[in-house]
């Protein structure tokens, strides 16, 4: 359950925790590195996912190592129509879940109006690396915007 006056970090899958075109064997190989970066930050973590087995929240977190598990809260319910598809979704949940201060982890430039201050972009060739680290940890350090 979301806790008010948190922040909030919004979480792509595909071309943010491993690349766009992985393997299996390279699914998620970028989350110790995301948990390494948050280390023991106290915040909500909402998946943006629009998997087929999305559905089954527990299964999704289960891939997730423990200290992150704790952490996710939620996740999107995808949105009809193509044009910044992934913000109206992370709007909807901010509705229904009113957080302070969030960013976003993603890769996809169509799935957000530009510009976007919430929004860390990865690269989906990379995935989540040390530029969207450095970010995520400026953004930590900070003071909860109001």
């Amino acid at each position: 359950m979301p806790v008010p006056g948190k922040k909030t970090l919004f979480l792509g899958l595909d071309g943010v925790m491993h690349h766009r075109n992985s393997k299996v064997s390279d699914f998620l190989s970028r989350v110790p590195a995301l948990e390494q970066t948050l280390g023991a930050a106290d915040i909500d973590i909402v998946l943006l996912s629009c998997w087929e087995f999305a559905a089954e929240f527990e299964r999704l977190t289960a891939v997730f190592p423990q200290a992150l598990r704790k952490r996710v809260v939620g996740r999107t319910v995808e949105e009809p129509g193509a044009l910044h598809k992934r913000f109206k979704e992370i709007q909807t949940w901010l509705r229904a879940h009113p957080s302070p201060d969030w960013r976003v982890l993603d890769c996809d430039p169509l799935d957000y109006p530009e510009p976007c201050a919430g929004l860390i972009r990865c690269s989906p060739a990379v995935g989540f690396s040390a530029p969207q680290a450095q970010a995520l940890k400026v953004w930590l350090t900070g003071p909860i915007a109001s």
